[in-house]
C-alpha cells in the first residue's frame, strides 16, 4: 500500500526534474501498480462470482474456467471491451480447486507463475451445503502438497445424512445474506432479486430495490439494468 501512494509523487517529482524518460519510467510504474490494485479487485469479483455458481449449481466451473469468465463478466455496450477472462496484462485467471474451497489467481505484471508479484484470493466452502464435498481430486486437479503424506490407518467413513431441499436453501440463503451484509455485490444482487420476486423470503420490493441500488453502487451490471427496467414501468 506505502508504495501505491508514494509512487504518483515520485512520478510528479520526476516532472519537476524535467527529466522526460525518467518521467516515463515513473509512470509505467504507477500504470503498473494501479493495473495491479485493479486486478486485485477483479480476482475478489471473480472469487464472488464463483462462490454464486457453486451455491446455484453446486459444482465449481473449473473444467472451462475461461469460457465461464467470458460468459459471466460480458461489459455493456460501449464498455471496456477487455478480455474479462483474462488479467490487465494478457494473462488467463486461473481457478485452484484446494480443500473444501478454491483459489483465483493472476500471474500479475510480470505475467510469470510462481514470482512475487502473484495476485492470489482464497475462499473456504467449509460453511456451504457441498463444500465439503470439494477437493482437488474431485476436479482431476493435483492437491497442492510440500510433503508426502504420512500413511495413515484405515478408518471407517460415514456419509452424513442428506440434506432436504428446505434445508439447503435456508443455508444457501443464509450464505447470501452474509456475503451481502459484507460487501459482495453479486450477493447484493441476488437478495435484490430474491425480495423482488419473493423467492425464498417474503416479497419486499422495497428492499429489493435497496439491496439492487447498493449492487448497482459497488458496480454490478445486472443490477443497474434491472434497476433502469424498475423505473421504466
Amino acid at each position: 500500500m506505502s508504495l501505491f501512494r508514494i509512487l504518483p509523487i515520485l512520478a510528479v517529482g520526476a516532472a519537476v526534474y524535467f527529466c522526460k524518460d525518467a518521467l516515463k519510467d515513473n509512470m509505467d510504474i504507477v500504470g503498473k501498480v494501479q493495473n495491479a490494485a485493479t486486478s486485485g479487485l477483479e480476482v475478489e469479483g471473480i472469487c464472488d462470482l464463483v462462490n454464486t455458481e457453486f451455491l446455484e449449481t453446486g459444482r465449481l466451473p473449473a473444467n472451462d474456467f475461461g469460457k465461464f469468465l467470458t460468459t459471466n463478466t460480458q461489459q455493456g455496450k460501449g464498455q471496456d471491451t477487455r478480455d474479462r477472462s483474462k488479467d490487465p496484462w494478457g494473462t488467463p485467471y486461473q481457478l485452484k480447486v484446494v480443500l473444501h474451497g478454491f483459489e483465483i489467481l493472476s500471474a500479475g505484471p510480470d505475467a510469470k507463475w510462481g514470482t512475487e508479484d502473484d495476485i492470489r484470493s482464497t475462499r473456504s466452502l467449509k460453511d456451504v451445503p457441498g463444500g465439503l464435498g470439494v477437493t482437488p481430486e474431485a476436479y482431476g486437479q493435483r492437491p497442492r502438497t510440500t510433503a508426502a503424506p504420512a500413511p495413515v490407518p484405515a478408518v471407517r467413513v460415514t456419509s452424513p445424512p442428506k440434506q432436504t431441499a428446505e434445508e439447503t436453501e435456508r443455508k444457501v440463503l443464509e450464505f447470501q445474506m452474509r456475503q451481502a451484509e459484507q460487501g459482495s455485490r453479486y450477493a447484493q444482487y441476488e437478495m435484490g432479486s430474491r425480495y423482488l420476486e419473493g423467492r425464498g423470503v417474503e416479497k419486499d420490493p422495497v428492499k429489493g430495490r435497496e439491496w439492487l441500488e447498493k449492487a448497482a453502487k459497488n458496480g454490478n451490471t445486472d443490477a443497474i439494468r434491472k434497476l433502469k427496467a424498475l423505473d421504466a414501468q
